[in-house]
């Protein structure tokens, strides 16, 4: 079959094919991490009276407020959880998701005679999520824990 439906609609484009692959994986990953980070109860530094109840609601807080001393941890835990997905992956999609990292572009501008063939690190793949993908999505999500302690520490400030 020579024709296609989508024919006059479409345009073979390489780029828009592996960008839209790996933000569909971002985003996959994004929403396991945080499903994950939801189940944990046991990392709560804000104390036993606090609104918040897992370790999702703590890293919103940090991210929608001030970010506390113990931030560091915070965001450990969120690189491990996610670079957990990232070892799950299939090559081509971690290949996708690392072409969209500066790190890929730094490679890309190197001659191609001298440069690494396989440049691809998880480290450079599990920043990209973390930093454009989960605490993007922490800045925005609210709960009615999240909305309680936030407008007590803004009362209290």
């Amino acid at each position: 079959m020579q024709g296609s439906l989508f024919k006059d609609e479409r345009k073979l484009d390489e780029s828009f094919i592996v960008r839209d692959l790996a933000r569909q994986v971002c985003r996959q990953i994004t929403r396991r991490t945080i499903t994950k980070l939801i189940r944990m109860t046991n990392y709560c530094l804000s104390g036993d009276d606090s609104e918040l109840k897992n370790t999702w609601d703590e890293i919103c807080v940090q991210v929608q407020d001030d970010q506390s001393f113990f931030w560091d941890e915070y965001v450990q835990t969120v690189s491990n959880t996610v670079a957990g997905e990232v070892m799950s992956l299939k090559p081509h999609e971690l290949d996708a998701v690392y072409l969209q990292t500066p790190e890929s572009w730094e490679w890309c501008d190197e001659d191609p005679a001298t440069r690494e063939p396989y440049p691809v690190c998880s480290e450079d793949v599990v920043r990209h999520i973390v930093d454009n993908y989960v605490l993007p999505e922490a800045e925005k999500w609210s709960n009615p824990r999240i909305r309680a302690f936030l407008e007590r520490v803004s009362y209290s400030d």
